[in-house]
C-alpha cells in the first residue's frame, strides 16, 4: 500500500512539475512575443516619425529658398541703392 501511495504521489508531483515548466515556458514565450511586438511598434513609430519629417522638409525647403532669395535681393538692393 505504501508503494502505491508513493508512486501516486511521485507521479502527481512529476505531472505538477511538468505543468509548471510548461506554464513557465509559455510565460517566457509570451514575454518574448510582447517584447518583439513592442520593438516592432517602436520601429513603426520611428518610420512614421521619419516619414513625417521627410514630408515636412519637402513642404518647407521651397519656402526657405524663397525667403533667402528675397532677403538676398533686399540686401543687394540696399547695397546698390535702389
Amino acid at each position: 500500500m505504501s508503494f502505491d501511495e508513493d508512486w501516486v504521489n511521485d507521479a502527481a508531483h512529476q505531472e505538477a512539475s511538468a505543468r509548471e515548466r510548461d506554464l513557465e515556458a509559455k510565460r517566457q514565450r509570451w514575454a518574448e512575443l510582447d517584447r518583439a511586438d513592442l520593438q516592432g511598434k517602436g520601429e513603426a513609430v520611428k518610420r512614421a516619425r521619419q516619414a513625417r519629417r521627410t514630408e515636412r522638409w519637402r513642404k518647407t525647403w521651397p519656402w526657405l529658398v524663397f525667403f533667402c532669395l528675397a532677403a538676398a535681393l533686399m540686401i543687394l538692393a540696399a547695397v546698390l541703392g535702389f
